[in-house]
Parts: C-alpha cells; sequence; structure tokens
C-alpha cells in the first residue's frame, strides 16, 4: 500500500525479521493521515433509486427495498410485489422507462465521476495489491485504489475522525467479494450516504454481511441470503440479484425542493378599490386588491387549500392557475376554493378572477336569462402506464344542482365491459356502449349519461382484458348545472363533442391524423359588452414538454390562448377556463384545437360550459 493513508493491520504486508522493526512498522502505517480529497458524485435523478439494475433485477425471499427500484435498458422485475412478491419495495418501481433510463443515465455519470479520482495513480490515497483482503482494517476517509479484486472477511471499519461530510471513494478495477458474516463499519460520525464502491466488474455480497454504502458496479450485483446494505445497489449493465435482503436508501435520499404558491387578485372592471379575504392552511391569512400578489414563500410538496371570501356585490368568475414543474389543482368555484397539489421544486401561481354582480341594465335577452350556470369538475385516471378503475368526485354546494351530466374518457386502445356511475347510497347508472365513438386507435372515446345530483359521484370502469393492458381509462368529469341567486346566460350541451373525428387533435397528418379542430358555440347575443367565462376538458395531453394549443376568441374579442404541456387535474385531465370580453351582439364563441407541428401532443376536447351574468331585461 502506497503513502497517504491508514489502516490498523499489517496481514502479513511486513516481513516478520526483528520484533522491533515489525512494530515500528505498524505504528508508523497506523499514523498515517489522508492527503487527496475524495469527492461524493452527484447522483441526479438515480438518488431516489436504492436499487438499480441494467438487464434484470431478480429477488428470492422476503427482500424489502426501501427507495425506489428499476431497470433499463432491461424491463425485467421479479420476484417483488409488481407483478407479484415476495418482496416488497417501499417506493416507486421503473421497469424500463423514461425515469429508469435517466436513473441509469446520472449514475452512469457518477461512475465516470468516481473512476477519474484515481487517476493518475499517484492521484490515490491507498494504493491496495492485487487481490487484497480489507477486512479487520480501519480506514480513514479517502481515495482507495485497487488495481485489481478487493475482498472483505471480517470486519472493515470506516473512521471519519469527526467530520460529518467524510466521504471513501473506493476504486475497484475488477470484483469485490466479501465473506459469509463481513461487515463494514462506520465511526466517529460519518454516514453510509458518503461511502461509494464503484466496482470495474462486478460485485458480491454473501449471506448475512452487513454492507454500507453505494455499490456502482459495471457488470452485476449479487446479495445473497441474508445480506443488508445501508446504501444504495446500481449495476449498469447486468442484474441486481437478491435472496432475502434489506436495501435501505432512506437516509440517503435527496431532501426535495421547496415550491411555492402565488395568489393574484383581478377584478373586474379593473383597478376596483375593493379588498377581498383569503384563507389558506400553510400561512396566516392575507387580504388583496385588484392587481395584487401573495407569495407563500418555501413550502414542501403537498396539498394546499386557498379560499377567498367574497363580499356582497361580487362574483368568483374564475380561478385559473398556472404551473412549470407539473402541479396540479382541483378549483371549486361555488366555495371560492383551490386545492393545490404542489409539487418540489415547483411555482403555481393562481389568478382569482371576481367581477361585480350587478351587471348593467339590459345585458342579457330577456328569453335567455336562467338562474343557472354549469361548471366543469374532474379528475384524471390514467395515462400509458397506469390506471385506476375508479375515482370519486365531491360536488360542492351538491343540493343546489339543478342538473348533472356525468363523463367517463378512455382511450381506444383495448375495450370495456360497461361503465357506472355510483351514488352515495350504492345505486348506480350503468351505461353498456360509449356515447363517441372513437374514429381511430389511440383517439378518445367516452361514455355519458344524466344523474341525480348528490353528494359525490364515483366513476367506475368495469374493463376487458385488453382495456387492462391498454390502461385505456383516461379521466372522469362532472357537469353540474347550479341553482343561482343572480340570473345567467347559461351554455351547455352534454354531447356537442360526440364526433371523436371532430374533437380530436394530433399533429402526425401522414399516419391519418388531423392537426386542428375548431368547435363554435353558439351563445345568445349580450345586448351590451360583458365579460363570459368559458371551461373546457381536455383529455389525453401527457405529463412531458409536448404542449396543445387551445385559442377561444369571438368577433370584436381579444383572443386567448393557452398552451398546457401537461395535464391539470391528474393523469391526462385538463380543465381549461378562459375569461373573456366579447361585445354586444356576440353570437358565438370559437374554440380551436392544434397539435403544433412538429411535436405537438394528442388531446381532444370532450367537454364545454360558457356563461355571463346579467340582469333581466324589460
Amino acid at each position: 500500500m502506497s503513502a497517504k493513508g491508514f489502516f490498523n493491520k499489517p496481514k502479513g504486508r511486513v516481513i516478520l525479521v526483528l520484533v522491533g522493526l515489525v512494530f515500528a512498522v505498524a505504528l508508523s502505517v497506523n499514523v498515517r493521515v489522508s492527503q487527496a480529497v475524495a469527492t461524493a458524485p452527484t447522483l441526479g435523478t438515480a438518488g431516489s433509486f436504492a436499487v438499480l439494475g441494467g438487464s434484470t433485477v431478480t429477488n428470492t425471499g422476503p427482500t424489502i427495498v426501501t427507495g425506489d427500484l428499476g431497470v433499463y435498458p432491461g424491463s425485467a422485475i421479479v420476484g417483488f410485489d409488481m407483478p407479484g412478491g415476495p418482496g416488497t419495495v417501499v417506493g416507486v418501481q421503473h421497469a424500463a422507462d423514461a425515469v429508469a433510463l435517466q436513473a441509469q443515465s446520472d449514475a452512469a455519470i457518477a461512475y465516470d465521476f468516481l473512476a477519474a479520482q484515481g487517476v493518475p495513480v499517484t492521484a490515490c490515497d491507498f494504493t491496495y495489491a492485487l487481490a487484497e483482503d480489507i477486512g479487520g482494517d480501519t480506514l480513514a476517509p479517502g481515495i482507495h485504489c485497487f488495481p485489481s479484486s478487493a475482498f472483505i472477511t471480517g470486519a472493515l471499519t470506516l473512521d471519519a475522525q469527526g467530520d460529518p461530510s467524510a466521504v471513501w471513494v473506493f476504486n475497484i478495477e475488477s470484483t469485490l467479494v466479501t465473506a459469509p458474516a463481513s461487515s463494514v463499519l462506520i465511526i466517529n460520525g460519518g454516514n453510509a450516504c458518503n461511502v461509494f464502491w464503484r466496482v470495474g466488474s462486478s460485485a458480491t455480497l454473501d449471506t448475512t454481511t452487513a454492507f454500507q454504502g453505494n455499490i456502482l458496479a459495471l457488470a452485476d450485483i449479487d446479495a445473497l441470503t441474508g445480506a443488508t446494505v445501508i446504501g444504495r445497489l446500481f449495476a449498469r449493465t447486468a442484474a441486481v440479484d437478491m435472496d432475502n435482503n434489506l436495501v435501505d436508501s432512506s437516509s440517503c435520499a435527496p431532501t426535495p425542493e421547496p415550491g411555492n404558491i402565488v395568489i393574484e387578485m383581478q377584478t373586474n372592471p379593473d383597478g376596483s378599490a375593493a379588498t377581498f379575504a383569503f384563507s389558506t392552511d400553510y400561512g396566516p391569512p392575507f387580504v388583496l386588491g385588484d392587481g395584487q400578489s401573495n407569495d407563500s414563500g418555501d413550502l414542501a410538496a403537498g396539498d394546499y387549500n386557498v379560499a377567498a371570501t367574497i363580499p356582497p356585490g361580487w362574483n368568483l368568475t374564475s380561478i385559473v392557475c398556472t404551473s412549470a414543474g407539473g402541479s396540479t389543482w382541483t378549483v371549486d368555484l361555488p366555495n371560492s376554493t383551490v386545492e393545490v397539489d404542489l409539487t418540489a421544486g415547483d411555482t403555481v401561481t393562481c389568478v382569482f378572477n371576481i367581477q361585480e354582480e350587478t351587471p348593467p341594465a339590459g345585458i342579457c335577452p330577456q328569453d335567455a336569462a336562467d338562474y343557472q350556470k354549469t361548471i366543469i369538475l374532474g379528475k384524471g385516471m390514467g395515462s400509458d402506464a397506469k390506471h385506476r378503475d375508479m375515482v370519486k368526485l365531491t360536488i360542492p354546494n351538491w343540493q343546489s344542482v339543478d342538473e348533472l351530466y356525468g363523463q367517463l374518457a378512455a382511450e381506444e386502445n383495448g375495450a370495456a365491459k360497461y361503465v357506472r356511475f355510483m351514488y352515495p347510497n350504492s345505486t348506480y347508472e350503468q351505461v353498456n356502449t360509449p356515447t363517441s365513438l372513437a374514429y381511430r386507435q389511440w383517439a378518445v372515446t367516452w361514455y355519458g349519461a344524466d344523474l341525480d345530483p348528490a353528494a359525490n359521484i364515483k366513476g367506475r370502469w368495469f374493463l376487458q382484458k385488453s382495456g387492462v393492458k391498454g390502461h385505456i381509462p383516461r379521466a372522469f368529469l362532472l357537469y353540474p348545472t347550479y341553482h343561482t341567486a343572480e340570473p345567467y346566460v347559461n351554455v351547455f350541451d352534454p354531447l356537442a363533442f360526440d364526433e371523436s373525428n371532430e374533437n380530436h387533435v394530433y399533429y402526425d397528418v401522414a399516419n391519418g391524423w388531423i392537426a386542428q379542430q375548431q368547435y363554435r358555440m353558439a351563445i345568445p347575443a349580450p345586448l351590451q359588452a360583458v365579460t363570459i367565462v368559458v371551461q373546457v376538458a381536455l383529455v389525453e395531453n401527457d405529463k412531458d414538454s409536448r404542449p396543445l394549443q387551445l385559442t377561444v376568441s369571438a368577433n370584436g374579442a381579444t383572443p386567448q390562448t393557452v398552451s398546457p404541456t401537461g395535464p391539470s387535474h391528474g393523469d391526462n385531465l385538463n380543465i381549461v377556463t378562459f375569461s373573456l370580453s366579447i361585445p354586444a351582439g356576440t353570437e358565438e364563441i370559437v374554440l380551436d384545437l392544434v397539435s403544433p407541428t412538429p411535436n405537438g401532443d394528442s388531446g381532444a376536447m370532450i367537454g364545454a360550459t360558457a356563461y355571463y351574468a346579467c340582469e333581466l331585461s324589460d
């Protein structure tokens, strides 16, 4: 072993010639101090994984993995609770998906970063002989270089010397092998998260080994019966094989970045001097006037509620939220609240649009005004990789609902037996055939039914095997029509989007898709200028960077466009709300949905509502 490090067991590396000389040499080895600085790599997305295989991940026995588990480019995960025990993963499993791909890419970068710390060889704190057994040694932090294999027989002790950020890098060019019942101990303030074993070939942890640290092996990793690991097992090109093990990376999981929620206030008309009170479950109440905003500051990922108090003389017309980081939200317009499911590191901005309730006299045609308005409630149910058979939607102020319509939407990639809309008393409405048939494979189909108002409704799929395999469920939507205290012009046709080839878009026209669709919604023409609220249900917009473009327009009005790149209400569902100022005499609202070339997303309009507040004309 070269200079710069220390260990406390000579193990036959010193020839016994004179007792005094041997003792002196042993003492001199014991007091060597590390000089080079070992550096922990950045694991990126691989940091959430406890086990990551290249070809397969297999298990025998009741193994428990705490942390995510994945495989790429292989796809087989065998012996866990997906597709069937006996092992357990306390985390998320990723089989040959985009998450596992990125994790392997980040693990490869970390592997190369570790390898570079032993180049040139003089950069090593410790350089060992071929086939070195370090069991029984006590090793300082630093860069430990093995030109061939490393073995651990008995207990290896890693001494952090009081430094909680101490790092050990073991660069092993061939194999790492432990003997049965061996162990790695960390003393004096160190932790397993900062111990890295880069293995140029394969790693074998023999039976009942108690191991600590992160193994990044080029080939396979075998954890034999009863071996335990505090850290991670990453095999770049081959398998991770386990047998009745405990692998726990929870103490090394990266700390999620905080997110924040911004609430903005917009009144109509602009410039109002009125103020509005808000309450949240993440901080003290606050008051906002027109054009003002409130920033929550740093928040952990999770669900948060924001509620506005609407004073007499005002009406909350919409709550419009935007996100760039994958957060979703549920707007409860009748109760003036929004629930934000905030993801780590994201900023969600929600604009509360509040309008004076008293409109100019004569704004609505007398025969078109009624004391009703319809809104859209919904939750996503699935994507190409997973789905839920049933979700429940709570209907706020359901006693005020005059009419209710329900939809269950799916992707045409398999079949359903039937669907049910289920009431709280266990009765249900069953629909056996689609209301809107998809015009081709991968397009959207949906089932619809008129329902009785209730406190909540469950939407449930009963799928054939092809529907299960294809993960066809996409969304559950309800359209409650509320009885209101003030008159409105309300527009809602549940069958407006019953023709699949007139509402689904995808940019790939060369393969028979339609890149853009237009829907013209007829409305009773207002007698004076007014703000109309338009809501649109979009299905099939994936959680990726591919956009859709939805534009609402009318003659004489300024068009508004949104370009969602991910769902707002759970998997593959967007509910988009517009507040559009239209002039007197406007007879229709135009909705244009576009999948931009060259890489727009697939999506379909399956429902739309519109309303504007008014006073009855003479």
